[in-house]
């Protein structure tokens, strides 16, 4: 299929074997990245799942139509990680999920609320001064999240 085609065509990062720890950053879109530093950080592992980003004008691909979770998938995380708090899990939460069914060391980057307790983007100024998290549970992603990091199951940089 050719939608396939606009994948990386290595592979060899994702080869798991005794000898070798297969790294993953997970970067969330929170305003906490900002003046955070975590750059150079975050490209010293394996696999980078990031924030959205521009698919390559040379892709031919109608971007409307790719899906990369399966609804499943989606459901699962929110049944049983979130205990369905808010209406669907936010794309980052499952970014950590996933990581965590995947990888075998998880580092999360750019999750939390602003100093207001908002859950804004750091490339957005929000209008609505009291959005929250939105439709997400994002409370509760971050207790899980915080969770993961207390039993040490990830590594969990908080930003500011």
């Amino acid at each position: 299929m050719k939608v396939f085609e606009i994948f990386p065509q290595q592979e060899s990062f994702m080869d798991s074997s005794p000898d070798r720890c297969r790294t993953c950053a997970v970067v969330g879109n929170s305003v906490n990245l900002l003046g955070s530093h975590y750059g150079p950080l975050i490209d010293l592992h394996d696999v980078i799942m990031r924030t959205y980003r521009r698919m390559k004008s040379t892709v031919k691909a109608n971007q409307g139509l790719v899906k990369v979770l399966h609804p499943g998938f989606i459901q699962y995380v929110h049944e049983n990680w979130l205990g369905k708090e808010g209406r669907y899990p936010s794309t980052g939460f499952m970014g950590v999920v996933l990581a965590m069914h995947i990888c075998d060391e998880v580092s999360v980057f750019g999750f939390g609320a602003d100093k207001d307790g908002n859950w804004r983007h750091y490339w957005e100024e929000l209008q609505n001064k009291h959005y929250g998290t939105g439709p997400h549970g994002g409370g509760q992603e971050y207790k899980r999240i915080l969770e993961l990091a207390e039993k040490q199951k990830l590594n969990f940089y908080k930003g500011f």
